[in-house]
């Protein structure tokens, strides 16, 4: 809940909630690809990234995280020993006030506020903005004067391929570093999971993040 001002409305110094609000939007604002591509000789080397700025998630691996204490900013300065202080010692971004206007400074212990992770969900909602190197590829194109010595064979070229390589960046509010495309998908039955509807789109839930892959790819003319 937020006061007439903006700020976060607390009460003795945990955030008070309401349920059925709306707490944020799935929607990108935008979305864009860089790709380039570098030839010398026979090499050819490209790569391929993602970015994605916008739309909120809603994460349960956070909560629990958070709730448990596995998480590390749970642990960050002295808050486990000296206790958290809404505004001035965490969330240090956003400006905490009690019901009379008071800024807030009652310092709760660790373990009840992180608690509150799992049951306030707007806690655990983050931007889902990320940055991605989703595809490189280096390719060697086998000589002519190679394949002369064949019959059949007009081109050979050998490529070594990565896909989703590496997570370069994601917006500061994903404090926990979850791979923003690790949302789930699921339906009514188990035959619109397997046929991939994005009903689940914004919610992550302890999901495995998604697979890095490499290969070698052989291409061949005649």
């Amino acid at each position: 809940m937020y006061n007439p001002d903006g700020s976060i409305l607390v009460e003795d110094g945990i955030p008070v909630y309401k349920a059925g609000q709306d707490i944020g939007d799935v929607t990108p604002k935008w979305l864009a690809g860089f790709s380039n591509e570098f030839s010398y000789k026979n090499w050819n080397f490209g790569f391929l990234l993602d970015l994605r700025i916008g739309g909120d998630i809603y994460s349960v691996t956070q909560a629990f995280g958070a709730q448990t204490g596995i998480l590390d900013f749970t642990a960050e300065g002295d808050l486990r020993e000296n206790g958290v202080i809404l505004g001035q010692n965490y969330m240090t971004d956003k400006v905490f006030k009690t019901e009379d206007g008071q800024i807030n400074d009652v310092v709760v212990n660790a373990e009840d506020f992180f608690y509150n992770y799992y049951t306030i969900p707007e806690m655990s909602v983050f931007n889902g903005s990320f940055l991605k190197l989703r595809e490189v590829h280096l390719t060697y194109n086998f000589p002519r004067a190679m394949l002369e010595k064949t019959k059949y064979i007009k081109g050979a070229r050998v490529s070594l391929i990565g896909s989703n390589l590496a997570l370069l960046w994601v917006h500061k509010s994903n404090i926990a570093h979850i791979d923003p495309e690790s949302t789930m998908t699921y339906g009514d039955d188990p035959e619109s999971t397997r046929k991939g509807y994005n009903s689940g789109a914004g919610f992550e839930s302890n999901s495995y993040p998604p697979s890095r892959s490499i290969g070698i790819k052989l291409g061949v003319t005649f």
